[in-house]
Parts: structure tokens; C-alpha cells; sequence
């Protein structure tokens, strides 16, 4: 099975280094998103959901997730990286109050007192290009591994 690349571009945070068997250097990073975009990502994903999904599954789809804050979120920023789809909540107001639940359970970090600038942790171990300063933050290009 081929291993799929996803390049994620952006401002980033690495949290770890490690060196691969092939001497590759692997980061594991925390993405810079902000969460409008996430938000945005949730309730478009919803509408096409809704669109292709008769109303009765729609819902029962929905209700097994509902309160399942740790898949919304890990969706929600897959999506935003472009590596799946997500359910999301029919009820907009549960996908922004998400925001404080996450910033409490530790899913993200703030950037900066703008609760709309996010650090998400991207899962996995990324391999490591084009890194730059900025502002104190660090951006580069990742390609998962």
C-alpha cells in the first residue's frame, strides 16, 4: 500500500523532533488555523451531508456524534488539512460553543488573546522543509509520513 503525502502550508509549531531509520528528520507539529476555518469547515461538510443524505439517516448519523466533542474535533481539523470528511452537529451554536470546550480539553492552544487564532495538533510525524522564521513562529511545509 502507498503511503499518501498531504501537504500542509502554513505557519506551525514543532513540539518534537525525531530521526527516521532512513535518517529522515520527523516533526510532530502543531498547525496554525484559524477557527473560522475549522467552523467553516464543519458546517460545509454538514450542508453537503445534508444534500446527499435523506433527512431520517442525516439525523441518525448525527445523533451518534453529537456529543462525541473528540471526533468533531479531530474531523474538523482533518478537514481543515485535507484528509477526510467530518459529521458535524445540525445545530450551528454547538459548533462555535465547541471552541471553549476544545481550548479547555486542551485539543488546541491559543495563538495569541484572539480566541480565533488556534494551534491545532496535527497528529502524526511529519518530515520537515522549508523552515523560516517569522514573527517568532516558525512556517514551513510538512509531508506526512
Amino acid at each position: 500500500m502507498a503511503q499518501r503525502s498531504t501537504r500542509l502550508m502554513g505557519k506551525a509549531r514543532i513540539t518534537e523532533l525525531r530521526r527516521s531509520p532512513d535518517k529522515r528528520i520527523l516533526a510532530q507539529v502543531y498547525l496554525f488555523k484559524p477557527w473560522k476555518q475549522i467552523s467553516r469547515s464543519v458546517l460545509m461538510t454538514r450542508q453537503k451531508l445534508v444534500e446527499a443524505l435523506p433527512s431520517r439517516v442525516f439525523s441518525q448519523l448525527i445523533s451518534e456524534f453529537e456529543y462525541d466533542e473528540n471526533t468533531l474535533v479531530h474531523t474538523a481539523v482533518a478537514k481543515c488539512v485535507g484528509e477526510q470528511e467530518l459529521f458535524a452537529d445540525p445545530d450551528d451554536s454547538f459548533v462555535i460553543d465547541l471552541l471553549q470546550d476544545i481550548l479547555d480539553e486542551g485539543y488546541v492552544h491559543p495563538f495569541s488573546d484572539d480566541d480565533d487564532q488556534l494551534w491545532i495538533s496535527a497528529n502524526g510525524w511529519y518530515t520537515r522543509s522549508e523552515i523560516a522564521r517569522n514573527d517568532g513562529c516558525i512556517e514551513f511545509t510538512v509531508r506526512s509520513v
